[in-house]
């Protein structure tokens, strides 16, 4: 460990296959990590402490407008499977890879209560009746799991989550429904063959951000909507909140109430 230098962790960091946040997140650790050799005396100097952050270009948070939302939920009418999967998304803002995992005993009357499988917090969310009536009338699937044909013990969720996002994709471009940035502009990737720049299709995620968009909106305190998603409160200050244009007009409304219309009387011209 003496022999590391800031260039050799640069290095080494580079061949990471992680992204975007996950990037961010393993980057924090490597740190850490040599923070404590150094803390412990195992090593004279702290390799990582003039490590530079990596570059990230993180995903744009969008919420669905309703327009998408119907269009999404119309596209799927048809299909019962899928149509119990975004309703389900949508009023439970799991994320995909805790949705595969659900399985009827997750269901308690008329809540689904489960564990994160990224954070490791518990989710106790009550669904709409007739979210309820849908999953208990959802036939599962190998494993016991209602979204996730787990046929063999060392299959993995990220295969289970690609496999929706494959399923998805017709009724996404069917309902004309694309990500989109804070400003509600679409957002472009380029096409590794042609070149070409081709709009980006909605995600299954973007359920979750439309439930806590929903909340902020309403005035549901953060740590409370924390709480639902089985997140951070920092998760939603900086990463939900901070992408709410609408919110503004709320800030806007706050500050004018703590205003002193008879002090700033006497100073009018």
């Amino acid at each position: 460990m003496r022999d590391l230098t800031p260039d050799l962790l640069t290095r080494f960091r580079g061949e990471w296959k992680v992204q975007r946040h996950a990037l961010k997140i393993q980057n924090e650790r490597l740190k850490q990590f040599f923070k404590f050799c150094h803390d412990m005396k195992w090593i004279l100097e702290n390799p990582a402490a003039k490590l530079k952050p990596p570059k990230v270009k993180e995903k744009p948070v969008y919420a669905f407008p309703k327009e998408d939302r119907d269009a999404i939920l119309n596209a799927v009418a048809e299909d019962d499977y899928l149509l119990t999967l975004n309703l389900t998304m949508r009023y439970s803002a799991l994320a995909p890879v805790d949705i595969v995992n659900l399985k009827p005993q997750n269901l308690h009357a008329d809540r689904i209560v489960t564990k994160r499988r990224k954070t490791n917090k518990r989710v106790n969310v009550k669904l709409p009746p007739v979210v309820v009536e849908r999953l208990k009338a959802l036939p599962t699937q190998a494993g016991g799991f209602w979204f996730w044909n787990r046929k063999e013990k060392q299959s993995k969720h990220e295969t289970a989550t690609g496999n929706l996002r494959r399923m998805m994709r017709p009724y996404f471009e069917q309902a004309n429904v694309y990500q989109r940035d804070e400003h509600g502009e679409a957002v472009y990737e380029k096409d590794e063959k042609t070149g070409e720049l081709i709009p980006l299709l909605g995600t299954l995620y973007q359920w979750r951000h439309t439930f806590v968009h929903e909340h902020i909106m309403t005035d549901t305190p953060p740590s409370r909507i924390a709480e639902l998603i089985g997140d951070t409160l920092k998760t939603v200050m900086e990463t939900y909140a901070h992408f709410i244009e609408e919110r503004q007009a709320q800030l806007d409304k706050a500050a004018e109430g703590s205003w002193n219309h008879e002090e700033l009387e006497t100073y009018r011209k």
